[in-house]
C-alpha cells in the first residue's frame, strides 16, 4: 500500500480531482488509470527506500524549525538588549541598553527612487 501511496503522489494524482468544494477522484478515472507494478518484493523494497527518505526530511524539517525559533529568540535578545550591556534606560520604544540611541530610519537610511 505505501508503494501504491508514493507512486500516486509521484504522479500528482491530486490534479486529476474535481476542482470542487470537496475535491474527489472517480471510480471511472482509477479504472482507467494505468500504472506500473513491480512484484511485491520489489514494491516493499521501493516503499522503504522512500519511506526512508521522506522521515530524514522530515528530520531535516524539524530541526530547520527548532533553528528558526532559536533566531527568533536571539533576534529577540540581541536587537533588543545587546550584547553584554548591564545598564538600561527606558525610551519611546521600550528599554534598550543606555549606551544605545533612538532615532528615525529616515536619520540613517536614505530611499532613492527611480534607480
Amino acid at each position: 500500500m505505501t508503494f501504491l501511496y508514493h507512486l500516486l503522489k509521484f504522479k500528482k494524482i491530486s490534479q486529476f480531482a474535481s476542482k470542487s468544494t470537496h475535491p474527489i477522484i472517480t471510480q471511472s478515472f482509477l479504472n482507467s488509470f494505468f500504472i506500473p507494478l513491480p512484484p511485491l518484493p520489489e514494491q516493499q523494497k521501493i516503499a522503504e527506500i522512500l519511506s526512508t527518505v521522506d522521515s530524514a526530511i522530515e528530520k531535516v524539517n524539524q530541526a530547520i524549525a527548532r533553528t528558526e525559533r532559536l533566531k527568533k529568540g536571539l533576534m529577540q535578545e540581541l536587537l533588543t538588549k545587546g550584547i553584554g550591556h548591564k545598564e538600561f534606560k527606558d525610551t519611546e520604544i521600550g528599554r534598550i541598553p543606555k549606551e544605545w540611541e533612538v532615532v528615525r530610519l529616515g536619520e540613517v537610511f536614505s530611499l532613492e527612487y527611480g534607480k
